[in-house]
């Protein structure tokens, strides 16, 4: 899932994941309750469909940063969540980050 919210990062916003952030993903079940802001961030998101339904996302980018939200799917079935945060960070506390020395060339 690392590799693949990396990958998906890059395509979204042209952006790489800046060395002081990181990527942190887990299987979405009955006990784990996704925090309301980032769900409800996720309501305006269109859903991105790969492969006839292989592979589903939906993805919230903070604007200006890539701290991001992400909500995937295998087959329609396991749902996993991760999020691209600053280190020792969550998606409800990282900060501003610039990302100008990231782009793309």
């Amino acid at each position: 899932m690392v590799k693949i919210i990396r990958g998906l990062l890059f395509h979204e916003t042209g952006l790489t994941v800046p060395p002081n952030f990181v990527i942190k993903w887990n299987i979405v079940n009955q006990s784990l309750q996704l925090p309301f802001r980032l769900v409800n961030a996720l309501r305006n998101c269109p859903i991105n469909t790969f492969g006839d339904g292989v592979f589903r996302y939906q993805v919230y980018v903070h604007p200006g940063t890539t701290a991001s939200f992400w909500l995937c799917s295998f087959y329609d079935g396991v749902l996993f969540h991760g999020g691209v945060f600053l280190a020792g960070g969550t998606a409800t506390n990282t900060p501003h980050y610039d990302t100008s020395t990231h782009k793309k060339d």
